[in-house]
């Protein structure tokens, strides 16, 4: 067979990332039965996923080893003691090793609700029976986000319900027998706070976060009573338009993540908290997402998770991770029609994990967060890794945003897989543009070159650098990719 000359056109990628999946963990989505309302969460050492959800009015719940696609789902008792049932189930972990099964419910009409637990010290083999362990006025209601568990042996969640609410309750049922008090966060202007959030911040504290066209953030001093109104400071702004507050908190610090307008469409933003409240905002996403999360990973890791809307045709599940939130790397984990509704993402110490979520025909589904083949990706603004059947190519941009006037560099490089019989590639010309001007031509091997870009764009915008790859191909056909990497000038 001749050779045929073809362009590949690259997708973006660090140079230094971790160029392939791991095969053990790498694989399409799959299926865990019939359902709504799922949560998962991976232990640090083994990859395991632990995974809740509603069927119904029953409570299921499995354990997925890593590389596996499937599992042997259970139901856990609940005795509620009337017939509201069940509220959103989470998977929470204790210092200890030991898991629990929360649910925060809203009862009585809204004016009351409690908040139940039930209890693995087997990894999730067995469970005992849900038992009560709070009660109290305006505890949860609608928009409940998602509740964590301190070294105190508290469960503190916050939820839209009268006005903003956050409450801390015992593990040990003290709380279960009273109105027990609820604090209700200050005002932004609104009495709307979508999306309510509360997490534990480094030293014994806690940060909650929300919005209603504005984003705000409250803050807490250490070893004070989430349950109380006056342990929560005034508002402060994260951003002055958001939507979909998220909050996480990990070893290398406390980390918001708003969907914001800007341009033609939505965009994933993620800030991290600092002295004087959230610094500059990092784009994780070239292209509009939504429907998200953001977790914290045993290693310090930031990751957060998100649909963007398919061409062709389907949906994009996005994963993105970061060690310091200053440069994201984004993959795409799972394709599919649905809306990715109530979509949650956890990680081990090795920064891998599972994403689980409400899929298009009534049931959970789940995906590891390694990357798919996804030759239509949209570029990432810190890294996207894509992969093709002979090998690698990647396209490196800044950490972060360049200051308007200022230089920075992007790094390309390629690498060849192992030849497996006559199936072989190699590339003979690189040529790398800056918003659509030619600024370098490579033409020999090693093709690791490094470009300087300036900042020439107006504040807030983006550079646009482009590295277009010329292929020799033998023995079948190589495909057409998209090739561009998207560097912010700060604003």
């Amino acid at each position: 067979m001749s050779l045929r000359r073809q362009v590949l056109s690259c997708s973006t990628a660090l140079l230094l990332v971790a160029l392939a999946p791991s095969a053990a963990h790498a694989g399409a989505r799959f299926s865990l039965g019939p359902g709504s309302d799922p949560h998962v969460l991976v232990e640090p050492d083994t990859g395991m996923a632990h995974v809740v959800w509603l069927d119904a009015k029953q409570v299921r719940t499995c354990n997925v080893p890593r590389g596996a696609t499937s599992c042997t789902a259970q139901t856990v008792a609940f005795p509620f003691p009337d017939n509201f049932g069940p509220d959103k189930p989470w998977m929470l972990r204790g210092g200890d090793g030991a898991l629990y099964i929360y649910i925060g419910r809203y009862v009585a009409g809204g004016t009351t609700g409690d908040a139940w637990i039930a209890r693995s010290t087997d990894q999730g083999a067995t469970w005992s029976p849900g038992s009560r362990i709070y009660f109290g006025v305006h505890t949860v209601g609608t928009d409940k986000t998602e509740p964590v568990l301190s070294p105190a042996g508290q469960v503190t969640q916050a939820s839209f319900n009268g006005g903003g609410n956050v409450f801390a309750a015992a593990l040990d049922g003290s709380e279960s027998n009273g109105n027990q008090p609820v604090a209700e966060l200050q005002d932004f202007g609104t009495g709307f706070k979508y999306d309510i959030q509360a997490v534990p911040t480094a030293g014994g504290g806690m940060i909650a976060v929300a919005h209603d066209t504005p984003a705000y953030f409250w803050t807490m001093a250490p070893n004070a009573d989430p349950s109380l109104s006056s342990s929560w400071s005034a508002p402060a702004q994260i951003a002055a338009e958001a939507d979909e507050t998220r909050v996480a908190t990990s070893a290398t610090g406390t980390y918001a993540l708003t969907d914001e307008p800007g341009g033609t469409f939505r965009h994933v933003l993620i800030r991290k908290l600092g002295a004087g409240g959230f610094g500059i905002p990092v784009e994780a996403e070239a292209q509009q997402g939504y429907i998200t999360d953001l977790a914290a990973g045993p290693s310090g890791t930031v990751a957060g998770v998100w649909r963007t809307n398919g061409s062709d045709p389907d949906n994009r599940l996005r994963f993105s991770k970061s060690k310091d939130g200053s440069a994201f790397t984004t993959v795409t984990i799972a394709r599919g029609s649905e809306v990715f509704a109530d979509l949650d993402v956890s990680l081990a110490a090795d920064d891998k994990g599972f994403a689980v979520w409400e899929d298009g025909s009534s049931g959970v589904s789940m995906a590891s967060t390694d990357a798919i083949v996804d030759e239509n990706a949209p570029p990432g603004t810190g890294t996207t890794v894509i992969e093709y059947a002979n090998g690698t190519i990647t396209l490196g941009g800044v950490k972060g945003c360049v200051q308007p006037g200022g230089k920075t560099v992007v790094r390309l490089g390629f690498k060849r897989k192992k030849r497996k019989g006559n199936v072989w590639i190699k590339v003979f010309r690189v040529d790398f543009s800056q918003d659509g001007k030619l600024l370098k031509k490579v033409k020999k091997p090693p093709f690791k070159r490094t470009i300087k870009v300036k900042a020439s764009q107006p504040k807030g915008s983006f550079i646009e650098v482009r590295a277009r790859a010329f292929i020799k191909v033998h023995k079948g056909k190589t495909p057409k990719k998209s090739v561009k990497v998207r560097i912010p000038v700060c604003p």
